[in-house]
């Protein structure tokens, strides 16, 4: 089981990272798209956690950042490298030029398609 869910993480990585799929400008604009892609923010808290733009704490457990470069997006993923969820691998990171999510394994592998992106965590890439 987690041998086919590592080859699929792998497919995906590869393939995800040439979706045409726009940045989002605003968390909330990421918020809709990743709710379109079929991940749960029906309910959404915002926060802070710098250096991100903007930051939401979604009701189904996904975290959503908007960052303005690719340093913020680096720290934002340094961060998360040394929490528990992280660390414990029940969570991942997808992420792109502008944005990070952050949620279980199995809403990445969902939404990933949709967003495009890149795996960040410990078994995937690094900013």
């Amino acid at each position: 089981m987690m041998k086919r869910l590592a080859a699929g993480l792998l497919i995906l990585a590869l393939t995800g990272c040439a979706s045409s799929a726009p940045p989002s400008d605003t968390v909330e604009q990421l918020r809709e798209r990743f709710i379109a892609a079929g991940g749960n923010c029906t309910e959404a808290t915002p926060f802070s956690l710098a250096p991100a733009t903007e930051s939401l704490a979604c009701s189904g457990g996904a975290v959503l950042h908007a960052v303005d470069s690719d340093a913020d997006r680096s720290a934002i993923v340094d961060y998360y490298l040394e929490s528990d969820s992280v660390r414990s691998r029940t969570h991942i990171m997808l992420g792109a030029e502008r944005w990070i999510i952050v949620d279980r394994i199995s809403v990445i592998v969902t939404v990933m398609p949709k967003l495009g992106g890149i795996i960040h965590g410990r078994n995937g890439a690094n900013p």
